[in-house]
């Protein structure tokens, strides 16, 4: 159980016939409750304005209530490997959230409140079941890394070139049949992974202009534009892998 606790004072309390274990920070209070196999968020953390980080991975959980919305310092919620059908709308409210993994569960959709979300700097949203994601993606302009690994997702909206500041996106394993043309606008892109992102998915000539990139990940059935590989520079590794 030590090495859960990061920084140097902690406190345990009992809720929920489980043991929450807590980290008092000068900046707020971090919950740690993995695999405590939970079905619900424990009701007394919606009210507990101070915690800045939430971390639920490996649990049972749901759904999150809208009490939630309380949580107006929450920097950092880490809720992988639970059993959520759908993108917890709940969460939307959460203006100051900078960190969101959602990995691992039955999600399908990223809905048009993700909009308000516009602190969001990362997100984790790999191993889902996600079809459909909303244009409001793009309009996340402090987001820098962006999952959306291993889902189903067929089609990407053309906003989402608009994420300037995106470092790192991964596409990989999905059912892509073609990249937003106006990639050019990821002006901040620097590792991009199309790995099996789909069959035959062919990569716009407006990536020639990303001249931060360094790293793509692709598989044999990626096509890249004459003037991608003319503009090679020895910045830009492409991984082409099996």
């Amino acid at each position: 159980m030590m090495r859960n606790l990061i920084y140097g004072l902690f406190i345990s309390t009992v809720a929920v016939a489980c043991s929450i274990i807590t980290s008092t920070r000068t900046k707020g209070r971090e919950v740690f409750l993995n695999y405590k196999r939970l079905t619900e968020i424990p009701y007394e953390l919606y009210y507990d304005t101070s915690i800045t980080k939430i971390s639920l991975f490996g649990n049972q959980i749901t759904d999150i209530e809208d009490d939630i919305s309380n949580l107006q310092n929450l920097e950092v919620l880490y809720m992988g490997r639970n059993k959520l059908k759908s993108f917890p709308k709940a969460i939307c409210s959460l203006k100051n959230l900078k960190v969101l993994s959602l990995a691992y569960n039955d999600i399908d959709s990223i809905p048009d409140c993700i909009c308000r979300m516009k602190s969001l700097e990362r997100i984790f949203l790999s191993n889902n079941k996600i079809v459909y994601v909303s244009d409001s993606l793009g309009s996340l302009k402090k987001l820098e890394q962006l999952d959306l690994n291993r889902n189903s997702i067929k089609k990407l909206p053309e906003d989402l070139a608009y994420l300037a500041k995106i470092q790192f996106l991964d596409l990989s394993f999905n059912n892509l049949d073609k990249l937003p043309d106006s990639m050019q606008y990821m002006r901040g892109l620097r590792e991009l992974n199309l790995q099996y992102a789909g069959a035959l998915l062919n990569v716009p000539e407006s990536a020639c202009s990303l001249r931060f990139l360094e790293k793509i990940k692709a598989d044999p059935s990626i096509v890249f534009p004459m003037c991608f590989l003319a503009q090679r520079t020895n910045r830009l590794v492409i991984y082409i892998e099996p």
